[in-house]
């Protein structure tokens, strides 16, 4: 299936303010979009989503009279959640949090959130990050081909294992990797997680995707080790994962046919699905199987921290030994007051209760001023280096450590 370029984009601007959908004309225009269309009020907009022309992009304001952004947000959920979304406004940060929460919360495909005046740099590099995004929608139009395409992958065994370093921060040495799975589809390029571990869980396949992936990654990893002894690894595993009481011992197993050890491994489990699952699923079998786990010497990592809602909770009951923090609540934050506030009360929560502290999505020297300012331990994200194959990283990591390999 044809990707369309990003000047093929339909993009349409939806503002009550006519200077606003000027200056954002005319800053697309001047990158070489053709396709803008514009609205100055909000209940027309459902008329133009819905004409023949396929809205690709909606740029929108927040503060509306009739409709509002937030009811535009609830209406693109509720039928046209294909659209990416990007909302302005000239409210505060704490408003535009909320709404970006809103669009989150409602599987909306959410470009960014930009306070008036609008920034033309920033804007654009919002909607080029779009590009991703619309690729995976335009595999949606598979419809169940996809499905069977996943379930050959797997059968063949066919996922692929990139990885991404994890920096100390005081150092500036690597000192870990955390391994991703990839699906490089035949028709659309490469899926990401977020569009293909559903998938596998809705198809009962994510057991075996995660077998796979370990078995990758423990071959492999011992290759890093000859440079770097020290590093340690963290594999993501879905709450799925977490009903077999005998997973302990199988990943021991696994473990000592490629000679490595429990304390070079930490297991990362997303906070927002311990929330879920611990409601849903049997709490003393998760808690047993991760226990165990760390007992045997298993690092054990809270993914993704602070987008569930009951974090402390979770703290409290699991014997974790790393916190993540969420790339929502460290890119950014030097400019965002709220984001900054729960990156710091994460980092000091996590010292208080003697967890290693991780910051994800760390993209720019500034991300690493304020992680390093707030004393966070480890750096994670693309002002390093971005996920990439095992032959990538270890030219990386021969590179960065001026290494001779023999």
């Amino acid at each position: 299936m044809k990707i369309k370029r990003l000047k093929d984009y339909n993009i349409l601007i939806v503002d009550d303010d006519p200077y606003i959908i000027k200056s954002i004309t005319r800053v697309l225009k001047d990158a070489k979009f053709k396709n803008i269309f514009s609205c100055k009020k909000g209940p027309l907009v459902i008329d133009i989503i819905n004409a023949e022309e396929k809205i690709d992009i909606l740029i929108s304001d927040l503060k509306m009279p009739d409709f509002d952004g937030i009811q535009l947000i609830r209406y693109l959920s509720d039928t046209h959640n294909y659209i990416s979304l990007l909302i302005i406004s000239g409210e505060s940060e704490h408003v535009l949090q909320a709404a970006e929460n809103i669009a989150v919360e409602r599987n909306i495909n959410l470009l960014g959130t930009l306070q008036k005046p609008i920034q033309s740099t920033k804007l654009l590099a919002l909607i080029k990050s779009n590009k991703k995004l619309l690729r995976v929608q335009q595999s949606s139009h598979l419809g169940s081909s996809i499905e069977a395409d996943f379930i050959e992958c797997i059968q063949h065994k066919a996922l692929s294992v990139f990885y991404q370093p994890q920096i100390d921060i005081k150092t500036g040495k690597i000192i870990g990797v955390e391994a991703l799975a990839r699906w490089h589809h035949k028709k659309i390029g490469v899926i990401p997680p977020s569009i293909f571990i559903p998938l596998a869980e809705r198809l009962q396949l994510i057991n075996e995707l995660t077998d796979q992936i370990t078995n990758k990654v423990l071959r492999e990893f011992p290759f890093f080790l000859i440079e770097l002894p020290w590093l340690t690894i963290s594999i993501n595993y879905s709450i799925d994962c977490l009903i077999d009481l005998d997973l302990p011992e199988k990943l021991e197993v696994k473990l000592k046919e490629n000679n490595l050890y429990a304390r070079q491994i930490v297991i990362e489990i997303t906070e927002s699905l311990i929330t879920e699952s611990l409601i849903a699923a049997d709490l003393a079998t998760i808690l047993d199987i991760l226990s165990r786990l760390r007992l045997k010497g298993f690092g054990l990592s809270i993914d993704d921290f602070g987008t569930g809602f009951s974090t402390m909770e979770q703290v409290s009951r699991i014997p974790f030994t790393e916190l993540k923090i969420d790339q929502s609540f460290v890119h950014g934050a030097e400019q965002n007051m709220i984001k900054k506030a729960i990156l710091e009360s994460s980092i000091d929560l996590a010292k208080r209760i003697g967890m290693r502290t991780v910051a994800e999505g760390v993209e720019n020297s500034a991300d690493l001023e304020i992680v390093k300012h707030l004393e966070c331990d480890v750096a994670q994200g693309f002002y390093y280096a971005k996920p990439v194959s095992f032959e990538e990283l270890r030219a990386w990591i021969v590179k960065k450590n001026n290494l001779v390999v023999i």
